[in-house]
């Protein structure tokens, strides 16, 4: 049992008005991961899990430094960050002062851990700077505007998603978010959706049918605030969020200026059109949403993220080749790499597992 860890946990979950549905969709983790934190049931938390945690709750220096202890794992950004008077930076300070250090480092710093999973801390995410930067644009103002991100299977739209919403230091005010993934069954029903948004907007539940839920983000939004939809062809095809539901997330992206939406699916916006209306539903995609298409990254940003790493000059050559500068096989083949007993073998291994990845390449020249 380990009651600090668990009770460092409840603290900033509630900090962060965290659920443990929420922390555990951030960590990539079980709800009953997190369930077992709290009431202090697991001895030792994988290490890779702990940090993106620590990096969720927005720790300053010295919480962080109690938090990773708590949790029986160092940290590996440990440092004492002191200001001119030799002092703690804490609170807000600490907290921007690492931001920008993070964004001087991020280019020299090592490349680790490798994932091919959804990118959720945004310390790991790479390139996409001129797309990233587009969408932000339409954000900067009101009224707010809306965003569909596009893009095959594995291209990294859930990653997208995610830095975004984390990166808010782009903005001089701060917004709210709210990520709601329709391929989770509890996102495509009405009775747990709308309570959870509302709640993220730290907004009244109580009363939460369609027309409240509705009346709420027109009348009670204190600041701006983007919804962030994922996968949002799975939430059309939910014979659980009829034609009302869908009708009213057009008439709110609409008419309430300080509500952008942002969806992204691998679907193009006709194709989520045509879709809605074979379900004979409103498609929440109209004409305003500005369609971002996610490919394979720049050159210049491929060979940035293999210069991040240990790799020989001829290794790193080939894998850029082979993966067609898409960020899941750069890091596939990475990670083959560096895995490998066999120095001979290992390219072998790795076209192997890129085959079932070719349908990326085939949509480049789509």
């Amino acid at each position: 049992m380990n009651n600090e860890f668990a009770n460092l946990v409840i603290k900033y979950m509630k900090r962060e008005r965290f659920t443990d549905s929420t922390l555990a969709h951030r960590l990539h983790v079980k709800r009953e991961t997190i369930f077992r934190w709290r009431k202090g049931g697991i001895r030792s938390p994988k290490y890779d899990t702990i940090i993106e945690c620590a990096d969720a709750f927005n720790l300053n220096p010295v919480e962080r430094n109690e938090f990773f202890t708590s949790s029986g794992w160092p940290d590996p950004k440990a440092k004492l960050i002191l200001d001119s008077q030799q002092e703690y930076v804490t609170d807000d300070n600490a907290a921007s002062f690492e931001v920008h250090e993070e964004s001087q480092d991020d280019e020299n710093s090592p490349l680790t851990p490798i994932t091919t999973r959804p990118i959720s801390n945004p310390r790991q995410f790479f390139g996409r700077r001129a797309l990233v930067d587009r969408i932000f644009s339409v954000w900067k103002k009101i009224p707010l505007e809306h965003v569909a991100i596009v893009g095959p299977k594995r291209s990294g739209k859930t990653s997208l998603l995610n830095y975004m919403m984390q990166n808010t230091t782009q903005f001089k005010q701060k917004y709210d978010w709210v990520f709601v993934d329709f391929d989770n069954v509890r996102m495509q029903q009405l009775d747990t959706l709308l309570p959870y948004i509302l709640d993220e907007l730290k907004l009244d539940t109580s009363d939460c049918d369609l027309i409240n839920f509705t009346t709420k983000l027109e009348d009670d939004l204190k600041k701006p605030a983007v919804i962030m939809m994922d996968n949002i062809e799975s939430g059309i095809q939910s014979s659980e969020l009829d034609d009302a539901f869908w009708n009213n997330m057009r008439y709110l992206g609409s008419h309430v200026e300080k509500l952008g939406f942002c969806v992204a699916s691998r679907y193009s916006c006709t194709q989520l059109e045509e879709l809605a209306i074979a379900q004979d539903k409103s498609s929440p995609i109209y004409n305003v949403f500005d369609e971002v298409k996610l490919g394979p990254l720049t050159e210049k940003e491929g060979r940035t993220f293999l210069q991040r790493t240990s790799l020989p000059k001829k290794d790193a050559g080939w894998i850029l080749q082979q993966s067609h500068y898409w960020p899941v096989l750069l890091q596939e083949l990475y990670k083959t790499q560096l895995e490998s007993d066999d120095r001979h073998d290992w390219k072998k291994v790795g076209l192997e597992k890129t085959k079932r990845y070719q349908y990326l390449w085939a949509s480049d020249s789509a």
